[in-house]
């Protein structure tokens, strides 16, 4: 687990012992809140047009040509910075960078996957 996907959290007492290891969530979202100027609505609307983009991209992401997995890796690296997804952002980086390198796909694919459950979560929705 990468350090800025998680964040130490204290159970309570004194002493160390009661800390563990959570995972922060796929998106931050106070950068989100930031971008759409605190207006829930449009960060809605901005996180169900970055579904739809994302869905599209692990399709292309599955078995699409070097050129166009080159185009979607650098599009989908501009809007998961736009919305807060960093650390998809960072696996799009190094699928534009190298798109011969299916060692990316799996990684990817888990974390567009764990993105999506989160959105539809913030939703009310599964």
């Amino acid at each position: 687990m990468k350090e800025d996907e998680s964040r130490l959290e204290n159970d309570g007492g004194g002493d160390h012992s009661g800390r563990k290891f959570v995972e922060a969530p796929p998106i931050d979202m106070a950068h989100l809140t930031r971008h759409t100027l605190g207006d829930e609505e449009i960060a809605r609307e901005v996180l169900d047009l970055f579904l739809i983009e994302m869905r599209s991209a692990r399709e292309v992401v599955r078995g699409g040509e070097e050129a166009e997995l080159r185009a979607v890796a650098h599009r989908i690296k501009g809007a998961a910075r736009a919305v807060g997804a960093f650390g998809l952002a960072e696996i799009a980086a190094r699928i534009e960078d190298a798109p011969k390198d299916g060692s990316h796909v799996d990684d990817f694919n888990g974390r567009a996957g764990d993105i999506e459950r989160y959105i539809l979560s913030l939703q009310g929705r599964r």
